[in-house]
């Protein structure tokens, strides 16, 4: 019969863990975090997510894809894996660059999200969200959708759903050998 119903919290059928006190529970609990940490280590990702261009023939659209990017952001921040770059930092530097290399380089960036909001043929729109990694051995993912332009905005939390599951993805295939940062200019 092997050790089964031996030990402290024996039972009829095997151990019968209803004599544990809160003490017991939390000790287990503390030992599994730390075996799953020493197993798979959290380290925090800084995310940079960048708003649209600024477009003054098409203003709406930039509407468009900032309420994007805020939901993005939203969803990210309730992850404890992802840490935001400053949103106002991110803005001074695509002041001065639109270059993703540079601007993650002079950010501290590891992951990129940005976007993308055009016109299409029959009144509607298309957005894209590139996401980028540089330590993954895809690097780059893309959410592609195309919608009648009423209703571009009530599907904001939709493509921002589509995107943070494209970023956790790009975030969990396997990584690279070490990755040479680009010079600065």
């Amino acid at each position: 019969q092997g050790s089964q119903g031996r030990g402290r919290f024996p039972g009829l059928r095997g151990a019968d863990f209803s004599g544990m006190t809160r003490e017991h529970i939390d000790s287990i609990v503390r030992s599994a975090r730390t075996m799953s940490n020493l197993v798979n280590p959290m380290t925090t990702r800084h995310v940079i997510v960048a708003d649209p261009p600024a477009d003054s023939r098409h203003p709406e659209l930039q509407g468009i894809g900032t309420q994007v990017m805020d939901a993005v952001r939203k969803q990210l921040a309730g992850n404890p894996r992802y840490v935001l770059v400053n949103r106002d930092s991110t803005a001074a530097m695509l002041q001065r660059s639109r270059n993703r290399d540079s601007v993650m380089q002079a950010l501290g960036g590891d992951m990129n999200v940005s976007i993308r909001v055009m016109s299409a043929r029959d009144d509607s729109v298309r957005v894209m969200v590139s996401l980028f990694d540089a330590t993954s051995q895809s690097r780059i993912q893309s959410v592609n959708i195309s919608a009648p332009a009423g209703a571009a905005a009530s599907l904001t939390d939709s493509i921002a759903r589509l995107a943070v599951a494209g970023l956790f993805q790009l975030d969990h295939t396997p990584r690279r050998g070490s990755v040479t940062p680009p010079p600065k200019p």
